[in-house]
């Protein structure tokens, strides 16, 4: 898993690559010519599956999040500004969490987080309490084998909503939010098989968001209209 921001505010995007087999994150620096130096590297005691950035503490700086699969956690780096990250907590998750996004759940202006727990069978969400810290995670029901997130109002209620793939039960499930960081349970709907990755868009120009799923083994693409309120 890799991310690109600028970390160390030189306008030039630099990477974080996450490698599970040797349980490090490593942070490149990149140059004005296209290439990268590797500016350090962070070892880590469970397996680091997926890794994102925000400014989760809003002193202007992105921060690194990432999803250890072996003891069920995500991590938090914050940013000294200068593109070193410094550790600050372990979260509590569901089971082997594999992959994370972002965004403003509860609509304080804040980086809230959603992670995929393939070994459990459901999200968990984390809401930020304004300086980087987060609350337990509230966990919501999926299908089997969440890998893959992606995030978008689907009912155009202003609220971010959620899309989940579900790659062994050959699902996506669709959770409302309500603004307040608290989620409806699942509208799940078929795909083809092993959904794998969904985007969201508007495919067909009416200005609301539908999805795209991608299906490896039965070598398809699922695509849903959106026709209604969600």
């Amino acid at each position: 898993c890799v991310v690109a921001m600028d970390f160390n505010s030189d306008n030039i995007l630099d990477l974080a690559v996450s490698n599970i087999q040797d349980a490090t994150v490593v942070v490149l620096f990149g140059t004005t010519n296209g290439s990268f130096v590797i500016q350090q590297t962070y070892t880590f005691n469970g397996s680091p599956t997926c890794v994102t950035s925000a400014d989760l503490d809003n002193n202007g700086s992105p921060d690194l999040i990432v999803t250890n699969t072996r003891n069920n956690t995500v991590s938090i780096f914050f940013n000294n500004g200068s593109g070193t990250f410094i550790y600050s907590k372990d979260y509590k998750v569901g089971r082997t969490p594999n992959f994370l996004t972002i965004g403003d759940f509860n609509n304080d202006n804040n980086t809230d987080l959603v992670i995929a727990n393939s070994g459990s069978n459901n999200v968990s969400v984390l809401l930020n309490n304004g300086n980087g810290s987060f609350s337990n995670a509230t966990n919501y029901a999926v299908g089997k084998g969440p890998i893959y997130i992606s995030v978008g109002d689907f009912n155009n209620d202003t609220n971010i909503d959620l899309v989940v793939v579900n790659g062994d039960s050959d699902t996506i499930s669709v959770l409302l939010g309500i603004g307040t960081g608290i989620f409806q349970a699942q509208r799940t709907y078929k795909t083809g098989v092993n959904p794998t990755s969904v985007i969201v868009g508007d495919l067909n120009k009416d200005n609301r968001p539908d999805l795209a799923v991608t299906n490896s083994k039965s070598d398809d693409l699922s695509v849903y209209v959106n026709i209604c309120k969600g």
